[in-house]
């Protein structure tokens, strides 16, 4: 009840409170009807997330650069959805909540990101200003290889994939969009970035092809 007396930013953040909940009940009561709830609802504010232009409009660049609204509405779902993958068993909706943990994380990114220029302006996820888009395309590299690095730590593919994904899709804004539309320092830095990015995702993965040959290669202990 709690949530539908809110709107907004509100309303979203209490129905992602709520699929954890949902998560947490399941694990003392094994009723189908908590995953069924708490995959609609999921899907609900995923889409109000990430499909919704109106949710650029629940807040402005006013406040400080990093403890935010911004953190708030789109941190607290993101917490939300990595908890109840942890406590829901069932395979598809651990990877499918996991996954949007992942665009959630990549979106409140760009706002964050947008919240540092805008000066009480409303957010968006384009900019004319030179220093936000290099700090955007970093930023979409740095994002990359921590998704990476953390891939290597808890032997997830799935997570390096993530990774490897975003950090070619940092890659191609780099090569197709800031060639043309940066200027001076702020292609340089662009550049830069993405280079010291992508060479330290190289070294992961070197280190962890190495890890798995040296690990196959070792003869089995006898019993």
């Amino acid at each position: 009840a709690i949530p539908v007396q809110l709107e907004r930013g509100w309303l979203t953040v209490g129905w992602a409170i709520e699929v954890a909940l949902l998560a947490w009940a399941w694990r003392r009561v094994r009723h189908p009807l908590l995953i069924g709830a708490g995959a609609v609802l999921a899907a609900v504010v995923t889409c109000r997330l990430l499909l919704n232009p109106f949710a650029l409009g629940y807040g402005n660049g006013a406040g400080l650069p990093l403890f935010n609204w911004t953190l708030y509405t789109w941190g607290i779902p993101l917490v939300a959805f990595l908890l109840a993958s942890r406590w829901y068993e069932a395979r598809w909706l651990q990877a499918s909540l996991r996954s949007i943990a992942v665009l959630l994380g990549f979106a409140s990114l760009n706002l964050e990101i947008a919240h540092m220029f805008a000066h009480a302006q409303q957010l968006s996820f384009r900019s004319e200003r030179l220093a936000e888009e290099m700090t955007r395309s970093v930023a979409w590299g740095g994002y990359g290889l921590g998704l990476v690095l953390l891939g290597i730590v808890r032997g997830s593919r799935s997570t390096r994939l993530f990774g490897l994904c975003f950090a070619v899709l940092g890659a191609g804004k780099v090569f197709l969009i800031d060639t043309w539309s940066l200027s001076g320092f702020a292609r340089v830095g662009a550049y830069g970035g993405m280079a010291v990015t992508l060479l330290a995702a190289a070294v992961a993965f070197a280190y962890l092809v190495r890890s798995d040959n040296q690990r196959e290669a070792k003869p089995p202990e006898n019993p």
